[in-house]
């Protein structure tokens, strides 16, 4: 019947009319797809790879994450553990360091009692720690390495006549300064400067430029007669500061290898009559220091040590000081007793790396 042959055929074509959209669908659908996945697949790996790395580094340093979390992110990220390993370490020494010289300075102060003074410090740029309620004295004797210095800067420089090399009267003097404490040795090498400068002012500029290159610190040097004494030794020199530039003098900042090593050989060449205090101990390492003393004002006497201390790598600056009724025997063995202390309290195993670079650098 017609009419019933018409209806299955209006059927099929409404079917296949849904079908061929459907498909049609599918296919723009699978079209659309595929370029989002394409474009997104490229933004997720660029995503991933810079997103990752830094929630990584983010997540390994987050305290708000587990312990656990930290410890998964720092491993799969060569950043995060490079950081912590770089950083942390050498945080942590330099702590170590402070606190063994902070311990060491206490205990030489507390063996000194009343009127004494230590200090402790790094060979080069680092720490430096001081206790005791004497904190500055005069320098006295102590300055002429100072002195001597500051003409060997000026001989190396070609600034005194007679070359760039010391001349063997240099080198007598300054070995009769630093090994006997003679004082007219130590005024001839000082006269050299104030010829050359134009007196005490002009010397005591040059012996504060090698001050200064050893400490990092500007320390005026006394200009002013005080009775018979030089007027160097009068310069009032803070422990801490003394040690800085010691320790300086030691790295090399003050002066060249060879000048350096022959400054402090003869600082370790005190004769047997002033090898009280740092000269005292059995240090099992190479020491080189120089004393100063004398009478203060009111009646008391002061006497003040510093010392390098060298052992293969490793190193410190050191400072005794202390102040008493009386005369040289009044202080003498209470520098020992210090000296003693401090070789208890910091061996050579204790002693800090020496630092490249100098003090203030």
């Amino acid at each position: 019947m017609p009419g019933d042959s018409g209806r299955p055929r209006r059927f099929w074509v409404l079917i296949g009319m849904t079908v061929a959209t459907v498909l049609l669908a599918a296919v723009l659908a699978g079209v659309l797809l595929r370029g989002a996945t394409d474009d997104g697949d490229g933004d997720t790996r660029g995503a991933a790879t810079t997103t990752t790395a830094d929630d990584v580094i983010t997540s390994a340093d987050d305290p708000r994450l587990p312990a656990e979390k930290r410890r998964e992110a720092s491993a799969s990220t060569g950043r995060a553990t490079t950081r912590e390993s770089s950083t942390a370490p050498a945080t942590s020494s330099a702590a170590a360091t402070r606190t063994i010289l902070r311990r060491a300075a206490a205990k030489a102060a507390a063996a000194g009692g009343s009127g004494s003074g230590a200090a402790v410090g790094v060979i080069g740029p680092g720490s430096v720690a001081r206790a005791g309620d004497l904190p500055t004295t005069h320098a006295w004797s102590s300055s002429k390495v100072a002195v001597l210095s500051g003409v060997l800067r000026a001989r190396r420089k070609g600034e005194l006549g007679g070359g760039t090399s010391p001349t063997a009267e240099e080198r007598r003097l300054a070995t009769s300064a630093l090994t006997a404490s003679d004082n007219a040795a130590a005024e001839s090498l000082f006269g050299e400067l104030t010829a050359k400068y134009g007196g005490v002012d002009g010397a005591s500029d040059v012996v504060e430029t090698a001050l200064q290159a050893g400490s990092g610190k500007a320390i005026p040097v006394n200009r002013r007669k005080r009775g018979s004494f030089t007027t160097f030794g009068q310069t009032e020199l803070p422990l801490a500061d003394g040690v800085r530039f010691f320790g300086g003098l030691s790295a090399g900042c003050v002066l060249d290898a060879a000048d350096t090593t022959f400054v402090t050989g003869l600082m370790q060449q005190v004769v047997s009559g002033q090898r009280w205090g740092l000269g005292t101990p059995s240090w099992g390492a190479r020491v080189a220091f120089k004393g100063g003393w004398g009478p203060e004002d009111g009646g008391s006497y002061v006497a003040v040590q510093y010392g390098i201390l060298r052992k293969g790598s490793r190193g410190v600056a050191v400072a005794v000081a202390a102040q008493r009724p009386g005369g040289l025997e009044a202080v003498t063995p209470v520098l020992t007793k210090m000296a003693q202390a401090l070789r208890s309290a910091l061996p050579p195993s204790k002693w800090p790396k020496v630092a490249a670079g100098c003090p203030g650098g």
